[in-house]
């Protein structure tokens, strides 16, 4: 049983640890980028419960504590691969497929993304531009709450709530 914990506890910290090295590049790119297009924004989502649907370009990435990401559209600025991973993993019909499981995770780099996510705790942070539809799910208390471009956070509500983050040209 120690043994388990212990591979367990490797694999996590490899994962952590890989998750740096490419989140750290791709951060100071994006503060770079944000320096020279004025027009990007930002969306996030704390601990949100329902579905999120979001299209976009610029870099995004995020945790599912429980649920399903659904990768309808990605197109890479610069050939990079989605990082995607799971407790458990089942394929759907699409390009990329769907993650579902406990503990999701997901860092899209650079490029065009339409992606559908599904679930409990899920937190997501963009920098770009595009448009995020939510809905709060009506069998979970607490909805979570989502802020775009550095605006205070709102509470996730059970209807549909359609936003657009950065500038549109």
């Amino acid at each position: 049983m120690r043994w388990e914990y212990f591979c367990h506890l490797m694999r996590r910290l490899a994962f952590i640890s890989l998750t740096l090295a490419l989140l750290l590049p791709a951060v100071a790119f994006a503060g770079g980028q944000a320096a020279s297009s004025p027009g990007d924004g930002s969306f996030v989502t704390t601990d949100a419960g329902g579905r999120v649907i979001i299209t976009g370009r610029g870099m995004i990435y995020g945790h599912i504590s429980a649920g399903t990401i659904t990768v309808l559209a990605y197109t890479s600025d610069d050939g990079s691969p989605p990082q995607l991973s799971a407790k458990s993993r089942s394929t759907v019909a699409g390009a990329f497929g769907a993650y579902t499981g406990t503990d999701v995770r997901f860092f899209f780099p650079s490029g065009r993304y339409s992606l559908q996510i599904d679930g409990a705790g899920i937190g997501v942070s963009a920098v770009g531009r595009g448009s995020v539809a939510l809905i709060g799910d009506s069998a979970l208390s607490d909805y979570g709450s989502y802020a775009i471009n550095g605006a205070r956070p709102q509470t996730l509500q059970r209807i549909v709530t359609i936003v657009p983050f950065g500038a549109t040209r």
